[in-house]
């Protein structure tokens, strides 16, 4: 539980709270952060897929990153997580949606749920990564990239398909316990942000999923209540991302900051 303590008791011994939910239990005790309120009549076969898997995915793609329309997205991991980016980043109206999985037989599934491009990096010719592939594919790097498989190596890569100057890499897959994310310290100063992104994307009891038919959750819509975020300030020294078709901003040499401050 959020406080600390555990519900659950067996032979004796607490028992913690699996992902702050258990729900493989027949009966649980959760948060009221862990729940969202249905009414009544809407349908079983559809508020089952609100758990992490689903809202994580589309969330990461609409409130999480917020992606714009026209931008170049790739996906790596077609589970049920990556498909879901898949769906969040087709509803966001996104130009290129790349991804990338290791099994051929995802493919099929990636273009029925929105991709427009399908990446297998174990069939790229021999000393091309799937990083230069998808450099290659967007013309300098990805303007989003999305994680869903908790592999480090693959956080790795994600984070270094991502356009230079302005680039965000969000990693939704939680990795092994002790297992780190290396890169050149290089990445860290060129990408524009490099994100965390679990427990359902910020999806919270105060958001809902419309559906487009059919009983809704209760609740807002599937944004923040304060209203429309301002867009992030670009930093200094940085090209600010151009508009679709533009041409890249370099600011002034006198604009007052130096590249060692940022």
């Amino acid at each position: 539980m959020p406080d600390g303590t555990s519900r659950f008791r067996a032979r004796g011994q607490d028992i913690l709270h699996f992902m702050g939910t258990s729900t493989f239990s027949q009966y649980t005790v959760v948060a009221d952060i862990s729940v969202v309120a249905v009414q009544p009549d809407a349908p079983m076969d559809r508020t089952c897929l609100l758990g992490c898997g689903i809202t994580t995915g589309y969330g990461a793609a609409r409130i999480t990153a917020g992606v714009e329309e026209g931008s170049n997205v790739a996906v790596f991991g077609a589970g049920c997580v990556g498909l879901s980016v898949v769906q969040g980043a087709v509803a966001q109206k996104a130009g290129k949606i790349i991804v990338v999985d290791v099994n051929p037989a995802k493919e099929e599934w990636a273009t029925r749920f929105g991709a427009t491009d399908f990446v297998n990096p174990t069939k790229l010719p021999e000393g091309q990564s799937v990083v230069d592939k998808l450099v290659e594919m967007t013309d300098g790097g990805c303007d989003y990239t999305f994680d869903c498989t908790g592999n480090v190596s693959v956080m790795r890569a994600a984070l270094e398909a991502c356009h230079k100057g302005w680039g965000q890499s969000i990693i939704i897959g939680v990795a092994a316990a002790g297992q780190e994310i290396a890169t050149r310290r290089e990445f860290l100063f060129l990408f524009f942000s490099f994100s965390f992104c679990c427990y359902y994307s910020r999806l919270t009891r105060d958001h809902s999923i419309p559906t487009g038919h059919g009983p809704r959750l209760e609740g807002q819509r599937l944004r923040r209540r304060q209203g429309p975020q301002p867009a992030p300030r670009p930093r200094p020294g940085l090209p600010r991302r151009p508009p679709q078709g533009g041409r890249i901003h370099h600011p002034p040499q006198d604009a007052g900051h130096h590249q060692r401050g940022l």
